[in-house]
């Protein structure tokens, strides 16, 4: 018999899914399972000795299970499932993951492998990344984000986060920037800048159709001051249920290297302020997780 841990953030999306649920569903398809809850410190020390990972949450759950498998040296030794549980869940649509749950678990037998890049950054900022990293409008979107205290049902989070977007853009004071992509220089006043790993971002904005983390690849979405008003209009066309066309100036990438002219940028969900202007190489390590799909 297979054995399979399960990494499960209880509180992600509507929290339908509880520990019990999810054991039992894993168990009833024939398989041992082992739980650990990310809000439990004790996830960090999970016991390597099984056939396959889940990680069952929103992105952040996965981004905490990638990170903790590369830590203990494990990233590529042991297949990864997503179950998507969040409310973006923008890795996970990535990946093309559609199944209900108990389908997913029937076909993970013939389950086909899917490599994913890692994403790094050295100089003023040292991290990893699976998702993008950006400076401008989206992270100052993040912090308006995590400072607000309105409590919303996840139906309805999308659609507020995506009209606070419109707000930050709108008034977002463009910043001076610098960036070398494998040798080419672009400079000007950018009010966002993000480096993708996967073609979504934030509030299921498909930021970049071409980024496809399996390919080794960067994607670079570089929009600049005169296109505000065309970025607004797209904000406007995604609240409004219409599918809206990124069509930004976008470059492929295996390193980039950049100097903005602001204080914070961020990582993935994370915001980090430097307290003055940033300059930072960003790369990318191809293939270092395996997913199931």
């Amino acid at each position: 018999m297979k054995s399979v841990t399960v990494f499960h953030n209880p509180k992600a999306g509507d929290q339908a899914h509880s520990k019990k649920e999810l054991v039992a569903l894993i168990e009833r398809h024939g398989y041992e399972c082992r739980y650990y809850s990310t809000k439990k410190k004790g996830y960090k020390n999970f016991k390597k000795d099984t056939d396959l990972i889940v990680a069952a949450g929103g992105d952040g759950t996965v981004g905490k299970v990638l990170k903790r498998l590369k830590t203990r040296k494990l990233a590529n030794k042991i297949p990864v499932v997503v179950f998507p549980l969040g409310t973006a869940n923008n890795i996970s649509k990535s990946l093309d993951i559609k199944a209900e749950l108990p389908k997913q678990i029937e076909g993970w037998e013939a389950a086909e492998a899917k490599q994913f890049d890692l994403v790094r950054t050295s100089g003023d900022v040292s991290s990893v990344c699976f998702e993008s990293i950006g400076f401008g409008a989206f992270t100052e979107l993040i912090k308006r984000m995590k400072s607000s205290k309105k409590q919303l049902r996840p139906q309805d989070k999308l659609k507020f986060t995506l009209a606070q977007l419109g707000e930050v853009v709108a008034t977002y004071q463009a910043k001076e920037a610098s960036i070398i992509v494998d040798q080419k220089q672009y400079s000007g006043k950018f009010i966002w800048i993000e480096m993708m790993n996967i073609c979504s971002i934030g509030p299921n904005i498909i930021f970049s159709p071409k980024a496809d983390a399996s390919d080794g690849m960067l994607n670079v979405v570089l929009i600049q001051e005169d296109q505000r008003s065309e970025l607004l209009a797209a904000i406007e066309r995604k609240i409004n249920g219409i599918e809206p066309d990124f069509a930004f100036k976008s470059l492929n990438a295996a390193k980039v290297d950049i100097h903005f002219e602001d204080t914070s940028l961020h990582v993935d969900d994370q915001v980090i302020d430097m307290g003055k202007p940033i300059d930072l190489s960003v790369a990318v390590d191809a293939g270092v997780f395996t997913f199931l799909i």
